[in-house]
């Protein structure tokens, strides 16, 4: 085994080691002024904070630039692998088309626009009925004209919000709470006993190697 090739072992050894894949992390937004997370989190945009959910608005004109924001935090998982990201509503009063048509969006990294978001219809569910909807980010979904992933690992944060592209109709639907679902890995620093044996293994090796050199010489 030559030098090189002990010290590539030895680095191998010796690096951090990604554990296996999971959930790192799940974070809420409870948008009800009478629930747990009440008064920690204001979100922006066009809404009324009821006792239980939020009351997201448009104009009657339309409202593509989106009558609503919020941003998840990841900056608690700067040391982790990030492999993708699960944003799910709950939500009621979306109505139905034509009068409603409400878009659920996580923004990319052109603020304004919505040619680098990742977007999905919601589905039309009555004041009465809860409904859900997920967005899932991940390296397969970004392409030459989405950033979504690339951007949430960039700033360690997650922008979303919403618009209802139906001119001459002002609609709004309440909205419960938000949930991201984190899914990744840690990188596990190799232990010290672990290190402290690569270093014996690699340092007999090298004295081997000087003994059977000292040995030849001498014949």
């Amino acid at each position: 085994m030559t030098r090189r090739m002990l010290a590539l072992a030895f680095a191998a050894l010796c690096a951090p080691l990604p554990a296996a894949a999971g959930t790192i992390g799940v974070f809420t937004h409870d948008y009800g002024l009478l629930g747990p997370l009440a008064g920690q989190h204001i979100p922006q945009g066009s809404i009324t904070m009821l006792p239980t959910a939020a009351v997201v608005d448009d104009s009657p004109t339309g409202d593509r630039a989106g009558a609503f924001r919020d941003s998840f935090d990841l900056s608690s998982l700067a040391s982790y692998v990030i492999r993708s990201l699960t944003l799910t509503l709950s939500f009621s009063g979306t109505g139905a088309a034509p009068t409603e048509r409400w878009y659920f969006d996580i923004y990319g990294s052109v603020q304004g626009s919505i040619s680098d978001n990742l977007y999905t219809r919601m589905p039309e569910i009555g004041i009465l009925d809860t409904g859900t909807v997920s967005l899932r980010v991940d390296y397969n979904t970004d392409d030459a004209d989405v950033d979504v992933f690339a951007t949430a690992l960039d700033t360690l944060k997650l922008d979303f919000g919403f618009d209802e592209n139906v001119s001459g109709t002002a609609n709004d639907f309440l909205l419960y709470d938000a949930v991201l679902t984190v899914n990744g890995a840690a990188v596990v620093p190799l232990p010290a006993p672990g290190a402290l044996l690569a270093g014996a293994l690699l340092g007999g090796a090298l004295w081997r190697r000087r003994r059977a050199r000292g040995a030849a010489a001498a014949a």
